[in-house]
Protein backbone atom coordinates (compact mmCIF):
# COMPACT_ATOMS: atom_id res chain seq x y z
CA UNK A 1 0.00 0.00 0.00
CA UNK A 2 2.80 2.29 1.05
CA UNK A 3 4.42 1.53 -2.59
CA UNK A 4 0.87 2.92 -3.90
CA UNK A 5 0.75 6.07 -1.83
CA UNK A 6 4.25 7.06 -3.61
CA UNK A 7 3.00 6.12 -6.91
CA UNK A 8 0.17 8.37 -6.78
CA UNK A 9 2.25 11.24 -5.08
CA UNK A 10 5.55 10.81 -8.25
CA UNK A 11 2.27 10.71 -10.89
CA UNK A 12 0.63 14.47 -9.47
CA UNK A 13 4.53 15.74 -8.96
CA UNK A 14 4.98 14.60 -12.57
CA UNK A 15 1.39 15.09 -14.33
CA UNK A 16 1.04 18.72 -12.38
CA UNK A 17 4.91 20.21 -11.60
CA UNK A 18 6.53 19.39 -14.59
CA UNK A 19 4.47 20.87 -16.93
CA UNK A 20 4.92 23.99 -15.90
CA UNK A 21 8.78 23.28 -15.15
CA UNK A 22 9.44 21.49 -18.66
CA UNK A 23 9.66 24.34 -20.64
CA UNK A 24 11.68 26.28 -18.68
CA UNK A 25 13.95 22.92 -18.87
CA UNK A 26 13.96 22.93 -22.72
CA UNK A 27 15.00 26.51 -23.07
CA UNK A 28 17.78 26.21 -20.28
CA UNK A 29 18.59 22.80 -22.52
CA UNK A 30 18.43 24.97 -25.94
CA UNK A 31 20.31 27.83 -24.09
CA UNK A 32 23.24 25.74 -22.96
CA UNK A 33 23.60 24.14 -26.38
CA UNK A 34 23.57 27.04 -28.69
CA UNK A 35 26.79 28.23 -26.24
CA UNK A 36 28.46 25.23 -26.83
CA UNK A 37 27.81 24.74 -30.50
CA UNK A 38 30.42 26.58 -31.68
CA UNK A 39 32.96 24.51 -29.56
CA UNK A 40 31.70 21.24 -30.83
CA UNK A 41 32.43 21.57 -34.09
CA UNK A 42 30.06 18.11 -35.05
CA UNK A 43 31.44 17.32 -38.58
CA UNK A 44 28.67 15.59 -40.81
CA UNK A 45 27.57 15.01 -44.22
CA UNK A 46 24.10 15.57 -43.42
CA UNK A 47 24.48 19.64 -43.40
CA UNK A 48 20.79 20.29 -43.55
CA UNK A 49 19.80 18.17 -40.63
CA UNK A 50 22.45 19.86 -38.64
CA UNK A 51 21.00 23.28 -39.50
CA UNK A 52 17.34 22.39 -38.98
CA UNK A 53 18.21 21.09 -35.11
CA UNK A 54 19.83 24.51 -34.77
CA UNK A 55 17.26 26.28 -36.40
CA UNK A 56 14.83 24.64 -33.64
CA UNK A 57 17.32 25.33 -30.64
CA UNK A 58 17.14 29.22 -31.73
CA UNK A 59 14.03 29.48 -32.10
CA UNK A 60 13.45 27.82 -28.63
CA UNK A 61 15.60 30.64 -27.17
CA UNK A 62 14.65 33.57 -28.99
CA UNK A 63 10.64 32.41 -28.54
CA UNK A 64 10.13 33.93 -25.39
CA UNK A 65 11.16 38.08 -26.38
CA UNK A 66 9.73 37.59 -29.90
CA UNK A 67 6.46 36.20 -28.50
CA UNK A 68 6.25 39.11 -25.10
CA UNK A 69 7.04 41.36 -28.27
CA UNK A 70 4.50 40.09 -30.30
CA UNK A 71 1.66 40.09 -27.18
CA UNK A 72 2.87 43.81 -26.38
CA UNK A 73 1.95 44.79 -30.06
CA UNK A 74 -1.27 42.89 -29.94
CA UNK A 75 -1.99 44.49 -27.19
CA UNK A 76 -1.70 47.90 -28.20
CA UNK A 77 -3.80 47.39 -31.07
CA UNK A 78 -6.96 45.91 -29.55
CA UNK A 79 -7.03 47.31 -25.86
CA UNK A 80 -9.94 45.70 -24.53
CA UNK A 81 -9.86 41.54 -24.99
CA UNK A 82 -8.43 40.59 -21.82
CA UNK A 83 -8.91 36.57 -22.87
CA UNK A 84 -6.88 37.47 -25.57
CA UNK A 85 -4.05 38.58 -23.26
CA UNK A 86 -4.12 35.32 -20.78
CA UNK A 87 -4.60 33.09 -23.73
CA UNK A 88 -1.13 34.51 -25.48
CA UNK A 89 1.02 33.95 -22.03
CA UNK A 90 -0.32 31.06 -21.41
CA UNK A 91 0.29 29.34 -24.75
CA UNK A 92 3.60 31.52 -25.10
CA UNK A 93 4.82 29.61 -21.97
CA UNK A 94 4.38 25.93 -23.78
CA UNK A 95 5.46 27.01 -26.94
CA UNK A 96 9.36 25.85 -26.14
CA UNK A 97 7.75 22.55 -25.29
CA UNK A 98 6.25 21.90 -28.79
CA UNK A 99 9.67 23.20 -30.62
CA UNK A 100 11.66 20.71 -27.98
CA UNK A 101 9.45 18.27 -29.22
CA UNK A 102 9.85 18.94 -32.84
CA UNK A 103 13.72 19.47 -32.07
CA UNK A 104 13.91 16.23 -30.50
CA UNK A 105 12.61 14.16 -32.77
CA UNK A 106 15.06 15.67 -35.61
CA UNK A 107 18.01 15.33 -33.06
CA UNK A 108 17.26 11.46 -33.14
CA UNK A 109 17.34 11.15 -36.68
CA UNK A 110 21.11 13.65 -36.57
CA UNK A 111 22.09 11.06 -34.33
CA UNK A 112 21.38 7.88 -36.13
CA UNK A 113 22.90 9.40 -39.11
CA UNK A 114 26.26 10.65 -37.03
CA UNK A 115 26.76 6.78 -35.90
CA UNK A 116 26.00 5.66 -39.36
CA UNK A 117 28.86 7.83 -40.57
CA UNK A 118 30.87 6.51 -37.80
CA UNK A 119 30.60 3.35 -38.81
CA UNK A 120 31.02 3.57 -42.36
CA UNK A 121 34.47 5.63 -41.66
CA UNK A 122 35.49 2.77 -39.32
CA UNK A 123 34.80 -0.35 -41.31
CA UNK A 124 35.99 1.85 -44.70
CA UNK A 125 38.68 -0.44 -46.11
CA UNK A 126 41.81 2.00 -47.43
Amino acid sequence: MENYVSAIGKSFLILIVQVFVMPLKVLMASVRSITSASQDGEETDFVMLMWIKNLYEALIVLCYPLGLLGIVISEEMRSSDDEFLIGSVIMLYFIPMALGLVKEVIAVTVVNVVKLEEIARNTKKD
